[in-house]
């Protein structure tokens, strides 16, 4: 795994930062941006993360900014752009990747050029991602601009501006 920015504390702010040109060749697992593992609170904001490429073997896991878990979080005014992944194994791509978190806002982000020219895989690219299992999870993501107009190769391939998956289970009426 690289990770640009490998945040781990209690209350994290990460602002401002510029992350370019990562690149892995071979069989990892991932290649991040900004990756933050907090217990308290988070923020990232006004970063520019760009020029992300992989080529692994089997597929990678990639992305931009990726905020697992979180109390608290705020993630806006990010700019991230030219992430590829460049095999035609089974990889993902990112540009915001939020999981598990219970009071996560995600705001005017611009997440744009992402691309898996070869990929084989149903929904490979994914703009803005949130995954939530919890049923007192909230997950406000309002004013993004996601562009993509990735082309692949393979016969599967798929691409999502957003991408969410969540708890059947209502929370609020």
């Amino acid at each position: 795994s690289l990770h640009a920015i490998l945040a781990k504390s209690q209350t994290i702010t990460i602002k401002d930062n510029n992350i370019n040109n990562l690149s892995m060749v071979g069989d990892f697992s991932s290649l991040y941006g900004v990756y933050v593992v907090s217990s308290g609170n988070a923020n990232v904001s006004e970063n520019t993360i760009h020029a992300l490429k992989g080529t692994n073997v089997s597929g990678g896991f990639m992305a931009g900014i990726i905020v697992p878990g979180i109390t608290n979080s705020n993630v806006y005014k990010n700019h991230i752009y030219d992430i590829s992944e460049l095999t035609s194994g089974n990889p993902t791509l990112y540009g915001i990747y939020c999981k598990f978190g219970t009071n996560v806002n995600v705001y005017n982000n611009f997440i744009s050029d992402l691309r898996a020219p070869v990929s084989n895989t149903d929904n490979t690219i994914r703009g803005l991602s949130v995954l939530s299992t919890s049923v007192n999870a909230i997950f406000n993501v309002y004013y993004n601009s996601v562009y993509l107009n990735a082309t692949s190769t393979g016969s599967n391939f798929g691409t999502s501006a957003f991408f969410f998956i969540g708890n059947a289970v209502a929370t609020t009426s």
